[in-house]
């Protein structure tokens, strides 16, 4: 009979053993064992109360258990991302192919107020979205996902979510052009305001952050003289560095009040 080892302790020889399996054969599974995590496996031949010294040592690290990464923006990939917010709701995306141990996913939304809802979601190679709703105008709220099966869940990825302050309708962006280097992108967009006074559109555009993508928003003023609406707009626009990944929304704001439309759609480089 072969016991085999499985062990958390680095050591040469198992004093303790954390994971035992008596087995009639040569191989077996060790069950329990914690996900990303450095292991020693023993193993020795027993004929009833007697066996052999332990073997030498053979390491392994279980696999991470780890929720979508926040950067990649190729749908082929694995994100987490937030893919529409307007003054009252928002929707989060996320994929993640293959599961690589995870079964569920927990979403876990904290508003204003601190701690708003916790959801669990079965794991599905397809990207899989969720919409907050009755949220309040021009406030941040935080989401949190975590991957998890039935020993527990991974860390958080995070990602930052602010609702506009409401108003007419938001500009449509219409395309997303990479220029010569990949770094700067012509933004087209349409916009058709509803009220006067129109003083300005705030693009923003994602950047590394705490925990995942934040949007960091960037003053356009209006063409002298601005398109007679509805008009087209485009803006040449350059990071000085190149981004792990890309995406722009805009809205437009006008005095005296200084209020904004909700965000438009996110637009990517085609």
């Amino acid at each position: 009979m072969a016991r085999l080892n499985g062990i958390d302790q680095i050591n040469g020889a198992p004093p303790a053993p954390a994971n035992t399996v008596e087995l009639p054969f040569t191989a077996g599974d060790i069950t329990n064992l914690v996900p990303g995590t450095a292991y020693q496996g023993f193993v020795r031949a027993c004929k009833g109360a007697l066996c052999s010294a332990w073997s030498d040592p053979v390491p392994f690290t279980t696999e991470a258990l780890n929720p979508p990464a926040n950067t990649p923006m190729n749908v082929n990939t694995d994100y987490f991302r937030s893919v529409a917010i307007n003054s009252t709701n928002f929707t989060l995306e996320w994929r993640r192919t293959p599961a690589l141990g995870a079964t569920t996913f927990r979403l876990d939304i904290y508003g204003p107020g601190g701690f708003l809802s916790s959801q669990t979601f079965n794991w599905t190679s397809s990207a899989q979205l969720f919409t907050q709703l009755n949220a309040i105008p021009d406030r941040v709220y935080s989401a949190y996902l975590r991957a998890c099966n039935n020993e527990g869940c991974s860390d958080a990825r995070w990602v930052s979510v602010h609702t506009s302050a409401g108003g007419d309708s938001p500009p449509v962006i219409t395309s997303v052009v990479e220029g010569v280097s990949n770094r700067e992108w012509d933004i087209s967009w349409t916009y058709t305001p509803v009220l006067p006074t129109l003083s300005e559109f705030i693009l923003e555009h994602t950047s590394p952050g705490l925990g995942g993508l934040v949007w960091v928003p960037v003053s356009v003023p209006l063409p002298v003289p601005a398109p007679i609406p509805p008009a087209p707009y485009t803006l040449h626009f350059t990071l000085p560095t190149v981004p792990p990944s890309i995406a722009f929304r805009i809205k437009a704001c006008r005095q005296p009040s200084g209020t904004c439309t909700d965000y438009s759609n996110i637009g990517r480089a085609q």
